[in-house]
C-alpha cells in the first residue's frame, strides 16, 4: 500500500522513526492521561457524525469529550451550529439525550431559560426589566463537514478547517454527502485509545487474528514502504489493497447500489488514516467502513463503528446488513479480544517496550514520532 500525501511540507526518513514503542505510563498513568488531554486532543477535530443524521430542522447531536458536551444541531435556515451544551444562566447541561430533533428550543430544566437551533437566548422567565437576552446566547464550538461528515473543534476560530486539512484525501467520486448511516455501534473496552489506535495501523497481526479480513485484502499491505513518508498527520491512499470485490465475507458487492454513480462501482478503493483525529476511514466501491476512538480515561475507550451506504439503498432490498457487516463484527471482535489482553499485559510492571518490525509497523514507529512531538516528550 502506497503512502501518499503530497500536501505535506517535507518528508521523514524511515530510517530516522522510533524503533520501540511507547513507555508503560504512556498506556496506563492517569496522569499522563490528563497530560494528553491538554495537549495531543485540545485544539483536535473530532468525528461526530454524518450530515445525514442532521436532516431536519432542529436535529441534534449530542457529543461528549472529557469535560465538554456540545450540541452540533441544524437550524431552520439550514446551517449546522455548534453549540456548548451549557446554561448561560447557572451552567446546567440542557440535555443528556445522545440525539434527537429539538422542535423549537433547548430548555434548561433548572429555570427554563430557552434556546434556538442557532444558540439564540430565546427566553429568560421573570428575569428583570433590563436583562439583555442577547448578551447571552448559548457559546459556540467550531464545526466542519467534510466528505459529509461532520466534525467539531472545542475552540471557536481553529488554525485550519478540517477541509483544508485533510484537502489531498479526495473522496469526492465517491459522494459521501450523498450516503446515509446504515449502522452507527458503539462499545467501552478496558484499553487505553492507544492501544486500540497503534492496533489498527498495522496487518502484521491480520494473518494470525484475522482469518475473514486475511481473505480479502493482501495482509501484506504495510510494508515495504520504501526510504520515506510524508512528513504529516494522517495516512492517505487510494489504492487500498482489495483482492476482490469488497470487503466481505465472499469478497462479492454487499450493495446493489454503489458509491458516486449508483449504477458503476468505482475501480479501486480508499483509505484515510488520520492520527490526531483518530479516525479511520474505508471507503470501499459500496460502503464506507469508519472508525473512531474516543479516550474515556486513562484505561478506558469507546470504540465506535459506523457503516454508510448509498442514500437511495434499502436495507433488505439492495443489502443485506447482516452479510454487509460481517467481516467488520468478526474483525472488531478479535481485535477488542486482543486490545484488552494486551492492555492486561501493559499494567504489569514488567513490561517494556520492544522493538518494531522494520516492514511492518512503519506507521506505528511515525504515529508515535507525531504522538511524542503532540504531546512535548
Amino acid at each position: 500500500m502506497t503512502i501518499t500525501n503530497p500536501s505535506a511540507k517535507s518528508q521523514i526518513s524511515i530510517a530516522d522513526l522510533p524503533d520501540t514503542g511507547l513507555p508503560r505510563d504512556a498506556y496506563t498513568s492517569d496522569d499522563w492521561f490528563a497530560h494528553e488531554l491538554d495537549t495531543f486532543f485540545a485544539a483536535r477535530w473530532h468525528y461526530v457524525g454524518h450530515v445525514s443524521q442532521l436532516s431536519k430542522a432542529g436535529d441534534f447531536i449530542k457529543f461528549d469529550f472529557a469535560d465538554y458536551s456540545v450540541l452540533v444541531t441544524r437550524s431552520r435556515s439550514g446551517e449546522i451550529s455548534a453549540l456548548h451544551n451549557v446554561c448561560r444562566h447557572r451552567g446546567s447541561r440542557l440535555t443528556d439525550d445522545a440525539k434527537g430533533n429539538c422542535k423549537r428550543a433547548f430548555v434548561c430544566s433548572y429555570h427554563g431559560w430557552s434556546y434556538g437551533h442557532g444558540g439564540e437566548l430565546l427566553g429568560a422567565p421573570r428575569m428583570q426589566a433590563d436583562f439583555d437576552k442577547s448578551a447571552f446566547p448559548l457559546k459556540r464550538a467550531a464545526v466542519d463537514v467534510w466528505a459529509g461528515l461532520v466534525f467539531v473543534n472545542f475552540s471557536e476560530s481553529p488554525a485550519t478547517t478540517v477541509a483544508q486539512h485533510l484537502a489531498v484525501a479526495d473522496l469526492s467520486k465517491y459522494r459521501l454527502d450523498e450516503t446515509k448511516v446504515a449502522w452507527d455501534e458503539t462499545k467501552v473496552l478496558k484499553c487505553n485509545w492507544k492501544v486500540l489506535w497503534e492496533n489498527g495501523l498495522e496487518c502484521y497481526h491480520c494473518a494470525i487474528n484475522h482469518p475473514e479480513v486475511s481473505k480479502v485484502i493482501r495482509v501484506e499491505r504495510d510494508g515495504p514502504l520504501g526510504t520515506v513518508l510524508p512528513d504529516g498527520d494522517f495516512d492517505w491512499t487510494n489504492d487500498y489493497p482489495l483482492n476482490f470485490e469488497s470487503l466481505t465475507i465472499d469478497g462479492k458487492y454487499g450493495v446493489k447500489k454503489f458509491l458516486g454513480d449508483p449504477e458503476t462501482p468505482q475501480p479501486n478503493a480508499s483509505y484515510l488514516s488520520w492520527h490526531s483525529g483518530s479516525l479511520e476511514v474505508v471507503v470501499l466501491p459500496d460502503y464506507v467502513k469508519i472508525t473512531n476512538y474516543k479516550p474515556l480515561d486513562a484505561h478506558t475507550t469507546e470504540a465506535r463503528v459506523i457503516g454508510l451506504v448509498n442514500a437511495d439503498a434499502q436495507e433488505d432490498v439492495d443489502y443485506d446488513l447482516a452479510h454487509l457487516r460481517e467481516v467488520s463484527i468478526a474483525t472488531r471482535s478479535q481485535d477488542d479480544a486482543l486490545c484488552e489482553l494486551i492492555q492486561r499485559g501493559l499494567n504489569s510492571p514488567a513490561y517494556e517496550p520492544g522493538p518494531f518490525n522494520d516492514t511492518y509497523e512503519t506507521i506505528n514507529r511515525n504515529f508515535k514520532r507525531l504522538y511524542l512531538e503532540a504531546i512535548g516528550r
